[in-house]
């Protein structure tokens, strides 16, 4: 009886562990390449991009108050774009070489499942042993974002705006 009685409250937290978790994060970095930027997240789930020659990023300046200023933003130099830390914002860097990216460039991302066929879609799913969202310009905007609410978005040719 004690067994039986053990083995089925292992049973309920091994059921509540895997309905409660989150999104488990890869092992390694997930290197992936989305619309020309070469993009890796850590395995702790820092987001960074190596962006294509004569690409722009622009930025809102940090002395502005919240709220104030809606949208305006200036160009910053950086070859790429890069959490510090996961939940951070990003911002431009210019690290040497291209860290975020595989000899030969990156694969498409994979994208994890997104619900489909016959329950509700999830239109546009994380990437696969990630938190990452990138928007395909339909159902979200084009760019990517992170579970804290930060990312990069493609508003304008040959410009990337970080946020």
């Amino acid at each position: 009886m004690r067994r039986s009685t053990i083995a089925v409250f292992g049973l309920v937290a091994a059921v509540l562990a895997i309905m409660c978790g989150g999104t488990a994060q890869a092992a390694a970095p997930v290197y992936f390449n989305y619309r020309g930027l070469n993009c890796a997240v850590s395995a702790a789930g820092a987001l960074g991009c190596d962006l294509p020659s004569g690409m722009t990023v622009m930025q809102r300046p940090d002395f502005l108050p919240s709220g104030s200023a809606e949208g305006f933003q200036l160009p910053m130099p950086g070859r790429q774009v890069v959490q510090d830390m996961p939940g951070g914002p990003m911002h431009p860097a210019s690290l040497p070489g291209t860290p975020f990216t595989l000899p030969g460039g990156n694969p498409p991302p994979v994208l994890g499942p997104n619900g489909c066929p016959g329950r509700g879609c999830t239109p546009n799913p994380p990437i696969r042993g990630t938190q990452i969202v990138c928007g395909d310009g339909h159902y979200m905007a084009a760019g990517c974002r992170t579970p804290g609410g930060h990312g990069f978005s493609l508003t304008q040719p040959g410009q990337v705006s970080v946020y």
